[in-house]
């Protein structure tokens, strides 16, 4: 997946007045490269992104009530209930503001709940032509990996990798110059708790939201780069197609399947 990045761009912006505005329900265990697709498809495509994650710890930043009984709960690894999440994301869809960009929605699929209420709320929303899943799938030991060297800064949220994606100016972020800081759930030992509940109950209610929903599968065990290739990939379909969010599975997963096809033949 090698694509110019200076092209990519070019085209996203040419094509725009007539682009498929997809709703992206974005999924995968901690590490799977979530936070990093979001990211680039958010600085460099003008995706919104909404992340459950992000909400909640801004709860906790401003030590509201519920913000304080969310930080006991996130430091024991256990998850939010899904009244709260329900709650929040009903108030993001309902935004008018929603319909005029691209948006990513990261967390929202946790609980056995959480997906009849997408459905449902989606369907009464007329959101579904726009709505997929993309999946993102890594080995445990590469997400444990990843997380354990994350950080993000505490102001923009961007976020860093002392291996892969280190700040120029060591702690403090390049884009805003705040510190950066590493995320209270971010210990190896609530990593490993998250990845544990994550194999054994969170995907099982994937399933159940891919049966639902269009949806595009990717394994980011591969290089930064193939993510990022992808990434734009998606981006410049998305934004030369005015097509419903089947047909642009369909399209998406038929360049997977090519690009597999020529790795194997490589």
């Amino acid at each position: 997946m090698n694509f110019n990045r200076f092209t990519f761009t070019f085209c996203f912006f040419a094509f725009s007045l007539f682009a498929f505005e997809p709703l992206i329900i974005l999924i995968g265990p901690p590490g799977s490269g979530k936070g990093t697709c979001s990211q680039h498809l958010k600085e460099r495509y003008g995706y919104q992104h909404v992340s459950i994650g992000d909400l909640l710890r801004k709860e906790v930043a401003m030590q509201t009530e519920l913000g304080c009984q969310i930080e006991e709960i996130v430091k024991r690894g256990d998850f939010i209930d899904s009244k709260i999440v329900h709650l929040l994301l009903a108030h993001i869809v309902t935004n008018p503001e929603v319909g005029k960009h691209p948006l990513i929605l990261d967390g929202f699929t946790r609980n056995p709940d959480d997906v009849p209420f997408m459905r449902d709320l989606f369907k009464a929303m007329r959101l579904m032509p726009r709505t997929f899943i993309l999946y993102l799938e890594a080995p445990d030991a590469t997400c444990l990996e990843r997380v354990a060297y994350r950080s993000v800064c505490a102001h923009c949220g961007h976020v860093y990798h002392e291996i892969w994606a280190k700040p120029s100016n060591a702690g403090h972020c390049d884009l805003c110059g705040s510190r950066t800081q590493t995320r209270i759930n971010d210990t190896k030992e609530v990593i490993l708790k998250r990845l544990h509940h994550h194999r054994n109950c969170i995907e099982s209610y994937y399933q159940e939201a891919l049966a639902e929903f269009p949806s595009i599968l990717l394994d980011t065990s591969g290089s930064l780069e193939e993510c990022l290739d992808f990434y734009d990939q998606l981006a410049l379909i998305a934004a030369s197609s005015k097509i419903d969010s089947s047909e642009f599975t369909e399209k998406i997963n038929a360049q997977i399947r090519k690009t597999e096809s020529l790795d194997q033949l490589n």
